[in-house]
Parts: structure tokens; C-alpha cells; sequence
């Protein structure tokens, strides 16, 4: 069962995984309960079998999300969970866990678009 006041909230229905940002005060910008939140979700969606599609909505009625929570930012908190300061890599390496840095060009990816 979700925690009505999460940052992210999921909901497994049938094959479906809804996946709810859930800060409309803030527009659901993102600060880093809610990157901590969407990527246990989609780890979640990642390791179960069952779920097959994933929907990302956000909370309220006027705005899906706003992007990063400059707010946030502009107080020095931290926007990547703990350990994880991958924001800006991604993982298209041919060797397992290598991540390809797209800011600095620092290896040749194949989802690399400059």
C-alpha cells in the first residue's frame, strides 16, 4: 500500500504499473524524493515479470512536472539518492555496470546524441 503523501505513488493494475508524481504543490517538480521514488519504480517495473506497460502521471490539475525543483536545488538539496550520482550517464556500455558519460564524451555510446 502507497503513502498517500509520497512523493511518488505506484499502483499495480493488472499489467499496468501507474506510477503518480505526487507534489502538485510544487507542479511535481522533481527534488530527490521524488528521483529516489521514480527509480525504485521503475526498478520495480524492471524486475517484475508481470508488469508490462508503465504509465507516469503526475498529481493534480495543472501541470504533469514541472522539471527539476529549483527551489530545492537553490537550497543545496541533494537531487540523486544517496550513492547514486548518476544523473547525466546513462548505461548503453558494452561492459556490464559501465556507464557512458554524454556530458563529458568520455566513452563512445551508442545512445549518445550530439
Amino acid at each position: 500500500m502507497n503513502d498517500a503523501n509520497a512523493a511518488v505513488i505506484t499502483e499495480l493494475d493488472g499489467h499496468v504499473l501507474i506510477v503518480t508524481l505526487n507534489r502538485p504543490q510544487a507542479h511535481n517538480a522533481v527534488n530527490g524524493d521524488v528521483a529516489l521514488g521514480l527509480g525504485t519504480a521503475l526498478a520495480e517495473a524492471d524486475t517484475n515479470p508481470e508488469v508490462r506497460v508503465v504509465i507516469l502521471t503526475g498529481a493534480g490539475e495543472k501541470t504533469f512536472c514541472a522539471g527539476a525543483d529549483l527551489k530545492a536545488i537553490a537550497r543545496g538539496e541533494e537531487m540523486s539518492p544517496p550513492g547514486n550520482r548518476s544523473l547525466g550517464l546513462c548505461r548503453h556500455g558494452s561492459a556490464p555496470n559501465q556507464q557512458a558519460d554524454h556530458r563529458s564524451g568520455q566513452w563512445d555510446c551508442p545512445g549518445r546524441r550530439d
